[in-house]
């Protein structure tokens, strides 16, 4: 059976010293990667705060104080996870093999060197033989630890499919080409070709049927999107309506297919004005038609004839088909299966006066249960072993849709949306001054308030504003399954403490 391990992402977050600045004492992170009772770490951290009196031609060198990070966890993972916890300081970290026989494994970069290096030392010798790793002097008696290979994010391929009523559609490059995401009556479809002014060719969404959804847009825009070699933007025209009226979208994308960086996976939709459709079409077919006198300069190559009609932002769309590789900053996770109807009721009725760009993501299909739960569970599955979770976001369910069908009038008592955030399930690891040197995140705390409080309280914990205990006092918790056991016998604890030669140093409110 092989060992289990957790996504880098539910490994601790270990803050530099160098942050501290000369305020702060010589000190080491020491990392524990197996589970111990205080007891037992206590006695680690007093071992590696004495020094071998018979060692041998002991180094010059002065032992700093220690800060511990524990694990939290109820299993050990592989050795070879101290090259993944390495970021900015050099390491000390105990294993379950440090109780066994007295060593610790020591985890440095030296100066100049692209890669860390790591080595099992003795216990009492990690102080000293550290500080004289860091400098890249250490023995070579000292065997090292080598890293085990990696496996990288597979590349997940991007699908292009149009709907049955578009088989075979090839756009008309001088001539806009509309695809409508709603169906439009005849009445309707007249007057926006009067409205543009010119010709245009509008494709209708079939009648009788939903709108599109957001995922088959996204896998629509793929197989229509304008583009050429050389350039990184694709785009297309659609047509949608809100509730004021119909409106022309303007989706903007990636040319290329197939890259791992989030930004680039997206989909970005926005209103494009009616008298911009034949200029944003001119535009989008010859890039070069156009030179701007200023454009910004950076690899990313901007389509030059569009840039004077370029917005920034928009709804950013996720890709179907790789939801950890594509996901925004701000995120409305959907729990339940909803037609694109019934999505559309709840941002008629809930969304409209929000600034903030959402990401809306379907995720019903991927959990096993329509809860905080089961999003928790999709987080720790495979897709995610690359990538992480948002920090904070929004989710919706049934009874969003329930709360957004109710009469106005009878909407006081709102509990439509969920709102979650990292924060709620925050430990930090702390010196006797409380200054930190680390946190690990055991959950997401969740609340549900009506739709008002629920961004009101998203948008603080984006910008830190305020902490998600003043924001949601009554919230719940939900645990990764890592952390659960750990967490629903000991939440609350603090770690608050150094040890150095002369002992152990504790905070005066612990």
């Amino acid at each position: 059976m092989a060992t289990p391990t957790l996504p880098f992402w539910l490994l601790p977050s270990i803050y530099s010293s160098s942050r501290f600045g000369e305020s702060l004492p010589p000190t080491w992170h020491v990392v524990f990667t197996c589970p111990m009772e205080d007891p037992e770490r206590v006695a680690m951290m007093t071992e590696l705060s004495s020094t071998d009196e018979e060692w041998p031609e002991r180094p010059q060198a002065q032992m700093r104080r220690l800060v511990e990070i524990p694990w939290l966890t109820d299993w050990a993972p592989p050795t070879s996870i101290v090259f993944t916890l390495i970021k900015d300081d050099p390491l000390i970290i105990i294993d379950d093999q440090s109780p066994v026989d007295h060593t610790a494994i020591i985890v440095w970069k030296s100066p100049g060197a692209s890669s860390p290096e790591a080595a099992r030392v003795p216990i009492d010798r990690a102080n000293v033989l550290l500080g004289i790793a860091a400098k890249g002097e250490l023995s070579s008696n000292y065997p090292r630890i080598l890293p085990e290979p990696k496996q990288g994010p597979l590349i997940k391929t991007t699908k292009a499919i149009l709907p049955p009523h578009l088989s075979g559609l090839r756009l008309d490059p001088t001539t806009p080409t509309l695809i409508s995401l709603v169906h439009l009556p005849p009445n309707t479809q007249e007057n926006l070709e009067s409205t543009i002014g010119h010709r245009i060719i509008i494709h209708n969404w079939p009648p009788h049927q939903e709108p599109c959804s957001r995922a088959q847009l996204y896998r629509m825009f793929q197989a229509l999107k304008i583009c050429h070699p050389g350039n990184d933007q694709a785009f297309a025209l659609f047509i949608d309506e809100d509730a004021d009226s119909y409106h022309i979208v303007r989706a903007t994308g990636s040319s290329v297919p197939n890259i791992s960086d989030p930004g680039a996976k997206k989909v970005e939709l926005s209103t494009l004005p009616f008298e911009q459709v034949q200029n944003f079409w001119t535009a989008a077919w010859n890039p070069e038609s156009r030179t701007p006198s200023r454009m910004p300069q950076g690899p990313y190559r901007y389509n030059p004839a569009m840039w004077e009609l370029h917005t920034f932002g928009g709804e950013p769309i996720v890709d179907p088909d790789d939801i950890p590789g594509s996901l925004d900053t701000s995120i409305i996770f959907i729990l339940e299966p909803m037609t694109p109807t019934e999505l559309r009721k709840i941002r008629s009725e809930m969304f409209t006066q929000s600034d903030e760009p959402y990401m809306w993501v379907d995720v019903s299909d991927r959990l096993i249960s329509p809860d905080m739960q089961g999003l928790l569970a999709y987080f720790e599955s495979e897709e995610f072993t690359h990538h992480a979770p948002p920090s904070q976001f929004l989710a919706i369910d049934r009874k969003t849709l329930s709360d957004a069908m109710d009469p106005i009038d009878e909407r006081e008592d709102w509990e439509a949306i969920i709102v979650a955030s990292y924060e709620g399930g925050d430990i930090w690891f702390e010196d006797e001054e409380h200054r930190a040197f680390g946190h690990i995140s055991t959950g997401y705390g969740y609340d549900r308030k009506d739709f008002e409080e629920a961004e009101m309280a998203y948008i603080n914990l984006k910008i830190e504003n305020m902490s998600y205990d003043e924001l949601c006092p009554d919230g719940r918790m939900v645990y990764w399954s890592a952390y659960r056991a750990w967490a629903e016998n000991h939440m609350g604890g603090t770690f608050a403490r150094s040890f150095g030669p002369e002992g152990m140093k504790v905070s005066s409110d612990v």
